[in-house]
């Protein structure tokens, strides 16, 4: 995780200075339900450094590591299990991918 400032808040602009995101990126991202920032009584988004190490580690999974944001929506959701740990519930998840993927697999072997 990386360290930043030690501000407890950071502005849409200061996110997009250290993150390298614009902001239009991050509001889509956010609106995806990537990550939630917190609103102050102004409606101005105000972002914590965990937003900031969410929002890298989306830029390494959506840029560098081809993810859709479907499946960084997934790696997320996986995350949060295990920080709740819930880990018979991401094990099922886990056997559901393996199932729907053999499923496709099939397919793909009757249209070949």
């Amino acid at each position: 995780m990386r360290e930043f400032d030690r501000k407890d808040f950071y502005s849409i602009s200061e996110v997009e200075k250290l993150t390298g995101i614009k902001k239009y990126t991050i509001r889509y991202w956010e609106g995806l339900g990537l990550f939630h920032s917190i609103r102050i009584p102004s409606t101005y988004r105000r972002y914590t450094n965990e937003n900031l190490n969410d929002i890298l580690k989306i830029k390494d999974l959506v840029y560098n590591k081809n993810y859709s944001t479907k499946m960084v929506k997934l790696f997320f959701f996986a995350k949060d299990l295990k920080k709740e740990n819930k880990i018979e519930e991401l094990n099922i998840m886990k056997n559901f991918i393996f199932f729907i993927k053999k499923e496709v697999q099939k397919i793909i072997n009757i249209i070949d």
